[in-house]
Parts: C-alpha cells; sequence; structure tokens
C-alpha cells in the first residue's frame, strides 16, 4: 500500500504510477504535537499592528510575488503588514526587503509561530500547488481566519473562510480587501498525531482484509 496525505495527491500518485491504482490511501496529516504544546510568544521586531500571515518555504510554489503584488495595491496595506515566515527553498522568489510593510521572519520557532497563527489578522495562503498544506491545519488548529487558493487540495481539506485565484492578482487583492475589519474567532480544532495513525492502520487492514471478501 501507499499512504499519503491527501485524496488530491493520491490521485496524482495514481496518474504518474498507473500500477498502484486502487492501493494508495489518503490518511491526511495533524497539526505537529511541539507546535500545540509550545505554549506562545511574541517574536521579537513584531509590534502591536495588524498583520496578516504566510507560512512556508520561499519558492516558486509558493506565489509570494503576487500575493506581495496584491497586498502592496491594496488599501489593507495603509494599516495592515504581511508577515512572511520561512526560508529559501530552491527556485525562492524576492520578497521586497525596502517596504516595511512586508517583512520575512527567517527564523521563527513553535513558541513565535503559535502567538503568529493566534494572532494574526488573517492567515493567507497563496499556493499554486501542494499536495497537502500542512500550514493550514496549523491556521484553523490555532483558530485563524484563512483565505486561500481555490485550488483542489484546499478545497478538499474545506479549511478556509474564503477563496481566490492564486494566479490572478486581481482576485488575491479582491479577496484581501473583503476581509473583515476584525478577523472572526474561531475556535481551535483539536488534532493528534494518532488519528493519522488510525488511519493508517484502518487502512492497513481493510486492505488486507479486501480479498477475503472477494
Amino acid at each position: 500500500m501507499v499512504f499519503t496525505s491527501s485524496a488530491t495527491e493520491a490521485r496524482r500518485i495514481q496518474r504518474c504510477w498507473p500500477e498502484t491504482a486502487g492501493r494508495v490511501k489518503a490518511v491526511g496529516l495533524h497539526t505537529p504535537r511541539d507546535l500545540l504544546e509550545a505554549g506562545e510568544r511574541r517574536p521579537v521586531g513584531v509590534d502591536d499592528t495588524p498583520f496578516l500571515l504566510v507560512v512556508g518555504r520561499l519558492n516558486v510554489r509558493k506565489n509570494l510575488a503576487r500575493l506581495v503584488e496584491a497586498f502592496l495595491a491594496s488599501p489593507q496595506s495603509a494599516s495592515t503588514r504581511l508577515l512572511v515566515v520561512g526560508q529559501p527553498d530552491g527556485l525562492g522568489e524576492l520578497v521586497p526587503a525596502d517596504d516595511a510593510r512586508v517583512a520575512v521572519l527567517s527564523h521563527i520557532d513553535d513558541a513565535e509561530l503559535a502567538w503568529l497563527y493566534r494572532h494574526a489578522r488573517a492567515f493567507v495562503f497563496p499556493s499554486l500547488d501542494e499536495g497537502f498544506g500542512l500550514p493550514l491545519v496549523e491556521a484553523r488548529t490555532m483558530g485563524a481566519h484563512i483565505i486561500a487558493s481555490d485550488i483542489p487540495v484546499f478545497r478538499e481539506l474545506g479549511l478556509a473562510d474564503g477563496y481566490f485565484d492564486p494566479r490572478s492578482v486581481s482576485d488575491i487583492r479582491r479577496a484581501l480587501d473583503e476581509l473583515p475589519v476584525v478577523a472572526p474567532a474561531h475556535a481551535p480544532v483539536t488534532t493528534s498525531w494518532s488519528d493519522t495513525v488510525a488511519g493508517i492502520r484502518t487502512a492497513a487492514l481493510e486492505r488486507l482484509a479486501a480479498p477475503a471478501r472477494r
């Protein structure tokens, strides 16, 4: 069997390797225990200015260039900052370093990340493609308001409050402009790695039982 994070990724695997058809099982992912148990601490240099949050590797797939362009063109940027948590990875994207409205936080520990999720006006996930998108689950676990790319895996997870076309700067700006003045409060979602393990065990048992049923 092949275990994967999402049904979207399961379909991708089966397209690339047809011999796996019927043997790929999506079991999901959950917020890491270290993040759940870290407490929270405000990162150094982050003041009381409202902010939007992005979390992920700084590469082309994460689509940060379009998000930054949309943010700087939006009225949101007059009173809100865009905080980007991540480090360069592969074909990195340039994030304007000469504009105080956009800041890259490269070295953030779990307690600081938890604080950012819980205090963000919104979590924004502009990726062009993902196999799952763990930060989306982390953000919802921490109770953040979420807007995200309208891509199959994010629709599958169903955790975002709003969606936008990730290839359209104007549509990203539209989603930013429609954000409520005050982010709605979401109850944190309790998740655990044991849920994923249970899914793996169930899938394996179902696979083993299948020949007997036939």
